[in-house]
């Protein structure tokens, strides 16, 4: 049952008039269902919305953002009106809701009218409050918007319909929704009203309507039901919300599920008519049934399924969490390709546009009210709108260019026509789909990525290994070495293994070039299968066994059933899974209709299958070589020389007369291959020496279907991890069969990195050669994304080439100067390689990683948990959560001190991808709370970088983008302001040891002592005074204002004529002129030339004044710190003592294997602590520094930790104090000794040089470190 939170969250996404049936009904028994209902519909369409995502478009990746917001903030000015009158916000469609009010409950007819009267009225008048407030409101800068309402009334159905892995959709139907459909169109701009006649009846004598054609114009608080409800189930609401979305409802952060994702559109049309559900219920439930399995095949999200304006309309997503692949566009044009088959079985049209592009993904409604998960951008405005264009062209699917280019690896699309789409200026190009390709073909390489066969840089001592290999294979079969039935011959099988985008395919593209170029008449079958042939039994194989069919059926006067019938032996069952795997016979239909509970035949007696299916492939290929063909025969093979047709006879086609060419099997993706196909290629493999075998697979990543997910192991990838491991060592064991296995490593340096620049780009050399650094780094040695990668920073201006000359551009050198990447659009590939792994999260562990990745490549505990706003993540979840991602070596642990602990990202540019994913409010929201963080918490890093840090927290935190100029502004805040200049004067003062050292100066205006002009005077601050100078050779003083005299500080922001309209006060009690001491106390008016210059001074004044209180201060009674507090402040008190604990064992497991290293090796010099072990790796970074950079202020940190194992006594706790005292102050002394001879930082309780020479010597046999006690302690010394 919903508790109260429940009521809250998970209600909030489904209609109330939906909650008030599943509390009335309890559970929906049976799919589908129908509930009537009579009442009110209205039907807003915003208007303006196209001109806003033209508009919004423009800006890029966070234009889809800001279409969100927009819609957001004008639905909840629409909603709060719509409340007021008792309306139900039933559907979210993109820039248009449909509102239904719920209806009376009275039994008697006449009272049921009149209520439903009273409710109409309500409507109505609440379209006019609407009107006359949000008509042309203005959401953004420059944009205002409107909307067009229509009216509907009569007999509505909700159906329920779907069910397919648990997901049940609601739809409303009836004459209301067709009604106000129409009304809405009627209105030709927005702020109108329109009302069918059906409402006009029920409302004419209380409003002034203007008669149209069909319809009348109108000229002239509730409370919601599901806040009345309890006792609902909540396993029934949840069906209806998108299960990605409810984690984050569970811990009620519903807007971190809102993202910016790479997603595959499709809108689909439909072709019933949904309105008609009382005919045919049973008839929409099996098409929607239909559409979901469709969908959930090829692992893609049901989004929206609604009848608004343009029909019975879907909205699918490929790409949405948590099912990102790496190939999300193909798997959307596969759906689409069998929604079109599987809907016209069953007498169902239907029109399909697909786009690819950057969306919103995420909570669209008003916060605390009605909402849903909805997809908004450009790339969903686009699929609509070829949608509409296949409706009007008849063409079933029709898809826009970035999807074609995205599928050009598997299936063939060509430009249909260029179009004009509204909200598009220019004409677009649209493609159609004309096959499915079932191999890979070089001109992909071609195309896209600018590929040619010219070569490939790198591992060219492998490529050229493979290659000898198989001109080897073919000399000895050309010379017939090689016979048909000779089977002491080694046989070759060679295994290329690689990364993810090393560039396995394109070398194996490469060598298949140049074999067909040199060997004309080999016969190549390539196989590389797509996302829907995984699931499939002989996935693998399933390409090369339609191939030799297909010749197979040449070599013959067999049809297809004859020649299925003659290789399995008139065995049905064999036949049956014969047909599965070429496809024969419609059998998708029933795997189709019984998803996902579709059982293979290849399931029974599955050893015995498998041999008799390696039988029947065997047969096929026997029949290509010729060596057996059925009587029936028709040898068609052009190979035959004329000459020896006469001397072969049917009786001698197993010799090696014939001139059968040998084949070479290339298999792509074998780390998807399942039982069948290992078993087939090591069946072909043992039966044929004729035959070389080539296989491709990836080595370090692993990406299973959906459906193998839903498994109890705990590693899902495991399982076929297992089966390609044993089918791998099946084939090498196999008796004379020669493993050779080769590994592809990429590029191995920066000279091979500049001969493939100078292939793909004709450039090999930048203005600055450490780009060629930072980018082979980044690339990490693979050839495909180096050239992803130079590709996008070429497109995006980062790298601007003029002739022959590449150099990067400012904003990409600044990047460089603060080590981040995160602005920088990452290639597709990376998308592709992490998408998949950053949805396999948890929900509080992808919380931590977008957090952390915003804090950078190298984060701390202490700083991710000062940050995370969430209260449902304490410190044990956030600690176990960090472990699990170590475990998933999707970031690594690097050090623990006694306060705090390090980790760093692991696998490239996943910190990118997570960042890149956020909102850009999420962004900003998060680099303020690191920036405020960065002010309190104490960094590893060098006082600069630290400064420059903090800077680039700021900007990102503070920058906004323009609407009208399309450029990013950045613009300061006060409290942004304030953090910067503070850290300038505190770096300033380290840096001149605390002397009087000049920390701001430049010209202001001083108003004159008369108070008649103003004078311009250059001004100096330092730690203790503010001087006046005539000009900046400073040479002469006019003034001197004495900051710890200061009383009062007040910016003055002037309207009036007066120029200096800038201006601040400043009182003082004493001041200097001329040498001379003003005793009385004096007001100062200063003038600046513009409201920032204002601010700055400001700060400066406030803080430095401050500073110069508290100098005086100690210097007249010492420093003091009441109570001695063992635990930084800034840290987590909880956090900190569980590390510290944490330290301590370390420390205790160390000294452990210390001592047992001793007794092992006598001759082992002393070791000490590592240094590593007790302080932030300084060799990781080169912005790591040591404390001890400040020579004036030394702060030293004493870590007291006992050599002995704890152990309680009764030592009075006064002797414990005295003995602590004793000992601290004693190492405490050595300590500085040991300093002034070396001069690297040293944590005070490890031993230095000077130490272990003392506790050498026998006049220390009882060493002052014997008494430390028993217990850790922090204790902090400032030391002027």
């Amino acid at each position: 049952m919903l508790t109260k939170n429940d009521n809250m969250s998970l209600l909030g996404f489904v209609p109330a008039l939906v909650v008030q049936y599943l509390a009335n009904q309890q559970q929906i028994a049976q799919l589908p269902e129908k509930q009537n209902l009579r009442s009110v519909v209205m039907f807003a369409d915003i208007s303006g919305f196209t001109n806003l995502t033209e508009t919004l478009s423009k800006l890029g990746n966070e234009g889809s953002e800001l279409i969100a917001f927009a819609i957001n903030r004008y639905m909840e000015l629409l909603v709060s009106a719509i409340s007021k009158s008792g309306g139900d916000i039933f559907k979210f469609a993109g820039d248009a809701m449909i509102v239904v009010w719920p209806p009376s409950i009275k039994e008697n007819v006449l009272e049921n009218h009149e209520e439903l009267k009273v409710i109409c009225r309500l409507a109505v008048q609440s379209a006019l409050d609407i009107q006359s407030k949000l008509n042309n409101t203005t959401i953004l800068e420059d944009i205002k918007l409107s909307v067009k309402i229509g009216f509907g009334i009569g007999d509505i159905n909700i159906i329920y319909v779907g069910g397919v892995f648990g997901r049940s959709e609601y739809l409303a139907t009836g004459d209301p929704l067709t009604q106000a459909f129409k009304s809405e169109h009627h209105a030709t701009s927005g702020g109108q009203i329109i009302v069918s006649q059906e409402v006009f009846e029920m409302v004419s004598d209380f409003f002034v309507f203007q008669k149209l054609q069909a319809d009348f114009q109108l000229k002239a608080g509730a409370q919601l039901i599901k806040n009345r409800l309890s006792g609902i189930n909540k396993q029934q609401i949840m069906t209806f919300i998108p299960a990605a979305l409810i984690p984050y409802i569970e811990i009620e952060q519903e807007k971190w599920s809102s993202e910016l994702r790479r997603i595959t559109t499709l809108f689909i049309n439909l072709g019933i008519d949904l309105s008609d559900a009382d005919s045919r219920l049973q008839h929409i439930q099996k098409v929607i049934e239909v559409v979901q399995k469709c969908i959930y095949i090829n692992e893609g999200s049901l989004n929206k399924l609604l009848m608004d304006d343009k029909g019975s309309t879907l909205i699918v997503g490929f790409g949405l969490p948590p099912l990102k692949h790496q190939d999300d566009p193909i798997r959307a044009l596969l759906a689409a390709q069998l929604l079109v088959k599987q809907l016209s079985l069953i007498n169902c049209k239907c029109y399909i546009g697909v786009a690819t592009g950057v969306v919103f993904t995420g909570v669209v409604g008003t916060s605390g009210s009605r909402r849903e998960y909805s997809i908004l951008g450009d790339a969903v405005n686009l699929a609509a709108r070829l949608m509409q264009l296949a409706m009007t062209e008849n063409k079933s699917i029709l898809l826009c260019q970035k999807t074609a280019e995205d599928c050009e690896r598997k299936i063939d699309c060509e430009l249909f026509k260029m179009v004009q789409l509204k909200g598009k200026s220019g004409l677009i190009p649209v493609y159609h789909i004309t096959q499915q390709k079932s191999i890979l073909k070089i001109h992909y390489y071609q195309s896209k990525m600018g590929f040619n066969q010219k070569g490939f840089v790198g591992d060219q001592d492998k490529i050229q290994y493979i290659l000898n290999i198989v001109n080897t294979f073919l000399i000895m079969d050309r010379d017939g070495k090689i016979s048909l039935v000779d089977m002491d011959i080694e046989r070759d099988f060679i295994l290329l293994k690689g990364s993810y985008g090393i560039g396995k395919t394109f070398v194996m593209k490469i060598l298949e070039y140049q074999i067909k170029t040199d060997n004309q008449k080999v016969l190549i079958l390539e196989s590389s299968i797509n996302s829907f042939e995984k699931i499939f039994k002989g996935n693998g194989f399933k390409t090369i066994i339609k191939q030799i069919f297909d010749i197979a059926l040449s070599k013959t006067t067999y049809n297809q059933i004859e020649l299925l019938i003659s290789i399995s032996n008139g065995n049905q069952l064999v036949q049956k899974i014969l047909e599965e795997l070429l496809d024969i016979n419609e059998w998708m239909n029933d795997y189709v209709n019984n998803f996902p509970n579709f059982q293979s035949s290849s399931n029974t007696n599955e050893d015995q299958m498998m041999k008799s299916i390696g039988q029947a492939i065997v047969k096929l290929f026997e029949i290509y070589f010729e060596q057996q063909l059925p009587e029936k025969k028709k040898r068609l093979y052009s190979q035959i020389l004329d000459d020896e047709i006469d001397d072969i006879n049917s009786n001698d086609l197993s010799s090696d007369k014939i001139d059968v060419p040998p084949i070479i099997i290339v298999l792509d993706d074998m780390q998807y291959y399942d039982q069948l196909s290992f078993y087939l290629i090591k069946t072909i493999i043992k039966k044929f020496n004729r035959i070389l075998v080539i296989g491709i697979t990836r080595d370090q990543f692993w990406e299973i279907p959906i459906i193998s997910r839903k498994g109890n192991s705990r590693n899902p990838n495991r399982n076929q991890e297992l089966i390609y491991d044993r089918g791998v060592e099946s084939i090498i064991n196999l008796y004379n069969v020669t493993p050779n296995e080769v590994i592809i490593k990429g590029i191995k340096n920066i000279q091979e990195q500049k001969q493939l620049l100078l292939l793909y780009f004709g450039f090999e050399n930048f203005s600055d050669p450490k780009i060629h650094e930072v980018l082979h780094l980044k690339s990490c040695r693979q050839p495909l994304l180096l050239i992803h990668l130079v590709r996008t920073l070429l497109n995006n201006k980062y790298l601007i080439k003029e002739n022959d000359c590449v150099y990067a551009s400012q904003q990409l050198q600044t990047l460089f100067q603060h080590e981040e990447w995160l602005q920088i659009e990452i290639p597709q590939i990376c998308q592709q390689i992490n998408g998949p792994i950053i949805d396999s999260l948890s929900c509080v562990n992808l919380l931590l990683l977008k957090f952390a990745c915003v804090i950078g490549d190298i984060f701390d505990i202490q700083t991710l948990f000062k940050i995370i706003p969430f209260k449902q993540i304490n410190q044990n979840k956030l600690l176990m959560a960090l472990k699990q991602l170590v475990q998933q070596d999707i970031i690594e642990y690097m050090h623990d001190d006694n306060e705090n602990r390090y980790y760093r990202f692991v696998t490239p540019f996943m910190r990118e991808c997570l960042y890149q994913s956020m909102t850009y409010s999420q962004r900003r929201s998060i680099h303020s709370l690191v920036a405020e963080a960065l002010q309190i918490i104490p960094q590893p890093y060098e006082d600069y970088k630290e400064l420059k840090r903090l800077e680039y927290h700021w900007s990102m935190a503070e920058q906004r983008i323009s609407i009208k100029s399309c450029n990013t502004l950045i613009k300061f805040s006060h409290k942004a302001k304030k953090s910067l200049i503070v850290k300038q004067i505190q770096i300033i003062l380290k840096t001149e040891n605390n002397v009087k050292a000049p920390l701001k100066k430049g010209y202001i205006y001083k108003r004159s002592d008369k108070k008649v002009s103003w004078q311009f005077r250059y001004c100096v601050i330092d730690s203790e005074n503010m001087i006046l100078y005539l000009n900046s050779q400073m040479n002469e003083q006019t003034g001197i204002l004495p900051l710890k005299l200061i009383s009062t500080i007040i910016p003055i922001l002037d309207k009036s004529d007066d120029q200096q309209q800038f201006r601040l006060k400043v009182d003082v009690s004493n001041w200097v002129k001329k040498g001379k001491v003003k005793g009385n106390k004096r007001g100062f008016l200063f003038a600046f030339e513009n409201e920032d210059s204002l601010e700055e001074w400001t700060i400066f004044l406030e803080f430095v004044k401050a500073k110069s209180i508290y100098n005086d201060f100690v210097e007249n009674f010492g420093r003091i710190q009441l109570p001695i507090n063992l635990i930084n402040e800034s840290f987590d008190p909880q956090l900190t003592i569980y590390l510290q604990e944490m330290f301590k064992g370390s420390i205790k497991r160390f000294r452990q294997q210390n001592v047992t290293d001793q007794l092992s090796n006598k001759n082992r010099k002393s070791t000490h602590l590592k240094q590593q072990q007790l302080q932030i790796i300084q060799n990781v970074s080169t912005n790591f520094h040591s404390p001890n950079n400040n020579s004036k202020r030394l702060s030293v940190r004493f870590s007291a930790i006992s050599e002995q194992e704890e152990k309680s006594d009764d030592t009075p706790l006064k002797e414990k104090i005295r003995k602590f005292f004793f000992g601290s102050f004693a190492v405490l002394a050595y300590h500085f000794l040991t300093h002034t001879f070396e001069p690297n930082y040293i944590i005070l309780g490890q031993e230095g040089r000077n130490m272990r020479r003392l506790k050498k010597s026998r006049k220390h046999k009882n060493n002052i470190m014997q008494r430390i006690p028993n217990f850790p302690s922090i204790v902090e010394f400032d030391i002027q």
